[in-house]
């Protein structure tokens, strides 16, 4: 049992906590790395909670990035002579 408990602290509640890869959390692996950033999650902690955080990150990287083309691209519209 001790063993188990040796890869993480342990937060509130007595929660085990995993330490996040690299110091950077999963969210912020998927927002940065997109795909790529959930499987170094995956592989690296073999954890869903982690893997599913890292998707949520991948999902809120792609739409803040498909937002601000379509604000470029609309302010270039808008900016054209007509």
């Amino acid at each position: 049992m001790a063993s188990e408990l040796s890869y993480g602290s342990t937060g509130a509640f007595g929660i085990q906590m995993l330490e996040p890869v690299a110091g950077i959390p999963s969210f912020v692996w998927g927002f940065c790395a997109g795909v790529a950033g959930i499987a170094v999650v995956y592989f690296v902690t073999e954890d869903n909670d982690e893997t599913k955080k890292a998707a949520y990150g991948c999902i809120a990287g792609t739409a803040a990035y498909v937002g601000c083309y379509f604000i470029y691209v609309f302010m270039i519209l808008a900016s054209a002579p007509y």
